[in-house]
């Protein structure tokens, strides 16, 4: 409820559009005189002005949409000025870049038995077979490791230096 004293009643006597109804007006040092009935119906205009209504007859603060509506758009700019920046990647080249990551890798593992086999034929040594595999494996998975992979992907040793995700280390 609004607070009533003449400082406010004079303050919302100014509203053109709808001012305060003012039953006898002060003069000489004396202040308004009002009707509490007429300030009352007043008071509930201004309120009622201040919500909407939308087709199916929901109720909605005009003040509080317009606050979410400037909260929304600040966060779309902040977000334009991180793609703009390159400090945020949207969703969908993120999600082809991955797609084309994840078929070639797939063709590769799926490659490996057709290309090994006459590779480790004639081998007769298990660490040489081994070998062979391991390096099939790891061109494979090189490919997860390219330099314009995401950052996350790459990461960097003590000295700064690019590093691949994929090291070489035996298995077994």
């Amino acid at each position: 409820m609004m607070d009533v004293d003449e400082r406010n009643l004079a303050r919302y006597s100014s509203y053109i559009e709808d001012p305060l109804p003012i039953r006898e007006v002060g003069g000489g040092g004396k202040g308004h005189k009002y009707c509490p009935r007429q300030v009352m119906l007043w008071y509930a205009r201004q309120e009622v002005k201040k919500l909407r209504t939308d087709k199916e007859g929901n109720v909605y603060d005009i003040e509080a949409e317009r606050a979410r509506l400037t909260y929304h758009q600040a966060n779309k700019a902040a977000m334009d000025e991180d793609v703009q920046s390159g400090d945020l990647i949207p969703s969908g080249k993120v999600k082809s870049a991955w797609a084309s990551l994840v078929i070639s890798f797939r063709a590769k593992m799926i490659g490996i038995p057709n290309k090994a086999a006459p590779q480790i034929m004639g081998v007769e040594d298990l660490r040489e077979t081994e070998s062979i595999l391991q390096d099939m494996i790891y061109d494979a998975l090189s490919e997860l490791a390219d330099p314009d992979a995401p950052e996350d992907l790459v990461g960097s040793d003590e000295d700064g230096e690019t590093t691949s995700a994929v090291e070489r280390k035996s298995v077994g």
